[in-house]
């Protein structure tokens, strides 16, 4: 039997907690579908992993999130996740406005919640599955919709709030052979990349590698360089005007209609469109 799949978000006017715009659960595959690239203006976003692996980018770094994490998302700052191969688990996620009263807070709890918001360097946390069960039950509790509950999920959501600033930072874990392959990919980009020769540089066979690649990644490694690719095209998308032929052969694509078909199913939109959304922004 497939796992129940679902996607539901609580706005500040359904959950009834100041400061919150957005609190939300999914499962599945909902909890599968990748972001496009976005920010939240003036808001911090968590989000928080029950199992599997996704895939994050922020500030233009690439994190790998596995089960029992928690990634932290600073106000105006874009940032997306990309689709997994494999369930990625329950996924939960707030926002929380980075001024003003936080869920009607005294004024020296409030101060101290937001200097912990503001102060915070991590982008990773390792949290305990108590605090992942904490935020889940809060969330079910202000789902309810009557006021004994929305006090009690309030007042769990704070405990759950407080206990992920106390968790430990998150280190991205790689053996060093698959360290090695990455980092190879990440600087042969340009190149046409024989994922045989990663094998060897391992001492792994095909499929051992690939098994293991995709377990500590989250992809293949064939899907990871091509996401790869298309992510690293997106800068000379904006940031120049060659056709978009040029930059599909400047990452070994075998033509521009594969780089552009690619390029929509990753990104969900054209090269085309991406770089004139994306150069509109930066005022070319």
């Amino acid at each position: 039997m497939k796992p129940q799949s679902f996607r539901t978000v609580l706005t500040q006017q359904e959950h009834h907690m100041q400061g919150v715009p957005a609190f939300g659960r999914s499962s599945g595959t909902d909890a599968a579908l990748p972001l496009i690239p976005h920010s939240h203006k003036d808001k911090y976003e968590i989000v928080l992993l029950s199992g599997g692996v996704r895939c994050f980018h922020a500030d233009g770094v690439d994190y790998t999130i596995y089960e029992n994490n928690a990634f932290f998302v600073r106000p105006n700052e874009s940032h997306f996740a990309d689709r997994p191969t494999k369930t990625s688990g329950e996924l939960l996620w707030f926002q929380l406005n980075a001024e003003g009263n936080l869920l009607d807070l005294p004024q020296q709890t409030n101060d101290f919640i937001q200097f912990k918001l503001s102060s915070c360097q991590t982008r990773l946390f390792c949290i305990s599955p108590a605090v992942f069960s904490s935020f889940q039950e809060s969330f079910k509790l202000l789902l309810r919709g009557d006021t004994v509950s929305y006090i009690k999920g309030q007042a769990l959501f704070v405990y759950a709030l407080l206990s992920l600033f106390e968790a430990p930072k998150a280190a991205q874990i790689l053996s060093p052979d698959i360290d090695r392959a990455k980092q190879y990919i990440m600087t042969h980009l340009h190149e046409a990349i024989d994922i045989e020769r990663l094998c060897d540089q391992s001492h792994r066979s095909v499929a051992s590698f690939s098994e293991e690649f995709e377990r500590q990644i989250g992809f293949s490694p064939k899907e990871y360089i091509l996401r790869a690719k298309i992510e690293h095209s997106k800068t000379a998308l904006v940031k120049t005007q060659k056709p978009f032929a040029d930059i599909a052969f400047d990452y070994h694509f075998s033509s521009a209609s594969y780089y552009a078909i690619l390029f929509k199913r990753y990104e969900g939109c054209t090269p085309k469109q991406y770089r004139k959304k994306f150069s509109k922004k930066r005022g070319n």
